[in-house]
């Protein structure tokens, strides 16, 4: 006969099945509580009060986490089928992003246009050229923001490269590129600007010793090719993000109202379902970004400022012509996208 250490074991263990969902009492609690009964006799014939003890802190740790999942399971289980209602995102295999991973994904346009906003303080125009490059590196508005997009990066890859990880890839090619012809306070570094975020991805592949997120990194933009918009869309966002030479009275407002346009069409394009649902959300953002600049430079002499003559204007009809050929452009990519994942979804 089992001492009682064991019977009073199975009655608590039966107690805290309990707290599962009755759904998944029904189909397992009786097996789980046999197997349990089963493995505390076994522990104390072998090793005593000491080695149920021992079991017992498992099997707590053990019964915490997986009620705890059931329940998210169950709770959330409607949720996550409304999300995947249609054959082709089933087996695209390419859903909208949680709100978490969304919010990740537009930290870097929000981190630019704080880096923006603080690049246009008195202090920035006033330091003096003699300080050590270490102190520039880490003062510089510009450059504190790559440093953290090259740490979200480096995370990204150490995950495996997760969409929202493109985001960050993108903002950090293009500073590297923006930042090869640079001077800043007396110092010119050139192509070394790369050398940072070479060193991320290398140390990165080199900490996971797998080029698994290279592959995923290529898998991805060949399922979707709405990537390649998102990376136009980060060139002309930084484009008006950066309101260089502008000396509008009210710039840090308009700095800080195109941040949150692109960010706003950045976190729908990662949160919307089709791709041509996902191009058109960054279409909007760059509509709201170019209205907000027409504003801006209505609103102050910059004609003035920058030596035109009076009826001179920033639109011509070239600008024109290239602007609604670059939506023409993202809206094909889209359209293209929905075809090519259509045609894989249905299979003749």
């Amino acid at each position: 006969m089992p001492p009682r250490l064991v019977a009073f074991s199975d009655r608590a263990y039966r107690l805290l099945l309990k707290a599962y969902p009755a759904a998944f009492q029904d189909r397992f609690a009786m097996e789980m509580a046999q197997v349990f009964r089963s493995i505390c006799y076994q522990a104390y014939t072998e090793a005593g009060v000491g080695g149920w003890m021992h079991l017992w802190m498992l099997a707590f740790w053990d019964w915490l986490h997986a009620a705890v999942y059931q329940w998210r399971l169950r709770l959330f289980k409607r949720r996550r089928e409304t999300m995947q209602t249609t054959p082709l995102d089933r087996q695209s295999g390419i859903h909208p992003l949680s709100p978490i991973q969304a919010g990740l994904a537009i930290l870097p346009f929000l981190a630019f246009g704080i880096a923006t906003i603080v690049s246009e303080l008195e202090y920035f125009h006033t330091t003096p050229a003699s300080l050590p490059l270490w102190q520039v590196l880490l003062i510089d508005p510009f450059l504190v923001f790559n440093w953290l997009i090259l740490i979200g990066l480096g995370a990204g890859v150490l995950a495996g490269f997760p969409r929202w990880a493109y985001s960050f890839l993108g903002w950090a090619l293009l500073f590297a590129w923006w930042w090869s012809d640079m001077g800043f306070y007396g110092y010119y570094v050139g192509l070394k600007i790369w050398l940072p975020l070479l060193g991320v991805l290398l140390l990165t592949l080199l900490i996971r010793r797998s080029i698994q997120p290279l592959r995923a990194l290529f898998a991805g933009i060949w399922r979707e090719w709405t990537l390649l918009v998102l990376g136009f869309y980060i060139l002309y966002g930084f484009m008006y993000m950066l309101y260089d030479e502008n000396h509008h009275p009210y710039l840090l407002a308009f700095i800080a109202a195109t941040t949150l346009a692109l960010s706003l069409g950045a976190w729908g394009y990662f949160r919307c379902r089709s791709p041509l649902s996902r191009v058109l959300a960054l279409v909007a953002g760059l509509v709201l970004a170019a209205g907000l600049e027409g504003i801006n430079s209505a609103t102050w002499d910059y004609r003035a400022y920058y030596g035109l003559q009076e009826g001179t204007g920033n639109i011509t009809p070239s600008w024109i012509i290239f602007i609604v050929g670059l939506i023409l452009l993202m809206v094909g990519l889209g359209l293209l996208t929905r075809r090519r994942l259509a045609r894989n979804s249905n299979p003749k």
